[in-house]
């Protein structure tokens, strides 16, 4: 029974652990924004390697503009404390967050709560689900899915669809420019 409860004990003091590292942040509260500025939150995952490869061109081009609010939304997928710290020597990891715990589907086996992490589908469905309810949109896992940037300035939304760093670039430029 001892060693059932230090288990638990370690785990949950790993989930905190890990928590306090970046802040968690759904759909509902990226797309508020108090001051009016635009917003681009860029969604990414550490297993993507082409969603990554654009991750600092797209920091360096909007992270540092007053004008917008920029962060990038990963998938809890592969992070860890010791991932976290590795990239704060290449990013400002100020401008990161997570997705919620609730996205990621537990289930329970012998009585222990195991936490399934590797089904980014399941993730991204129930994400996307409280985004349509929040925005009264109809996306699917076809238009969300990581690589892709959520853009809102007053009322209008938009999610990016090209998938080539200049070309994701351009747009998130035209969409800034036709919400001036």
């Amino acid at each position: 029974m001892k060693q059932l409860l230090f288990i638990l004990f370690s785990i949950s003091f790993y989930w905190i652990a890990n928590g306090q590292q970046l802040k968690t942040y759904d759909i509902v509260n990226v797309s508020r924004n108090k001051e009016g500025r635009a917003k681009i939150t860029y969604f990414t995952a550490l297993w993507c390697k082409p969603c990554m490869s654009k991750l600092k061109p797209l920091m360096d081009t909007f992270s540092k503009r007053k004008d917008i609010d920029f962060m990038v939304l990963f998938d809890r997928y592969g992070m860890t404390n010791e991932t976290i710290n590795k990239m704060t020597r290449n990013f400002d990891t100020a401008y990161f967050g997570l997705l919620p715990e609730k996205y990621y589907p537990v289930k329970n086996s012998n009585g222990l709560v195991t936490l399934n992490l590797n089904s980014p589908k399941k993730t991204i469905n129930a994400f996307a689900t409280d985004y349509n309810s929040a925005h009264n949109t109809n996306l699917t896992t076809d238009d969300i899915w990581v690589g892709v940037a959520f853009l809102q300035k007053g009322n209008s939304f938009y999610i990016t669809k090209e998938s080539e760093l200049n070309k994701l670039v351009d747009e998130i430029n035209s969409f800034l420019k036709s919400t001036d």
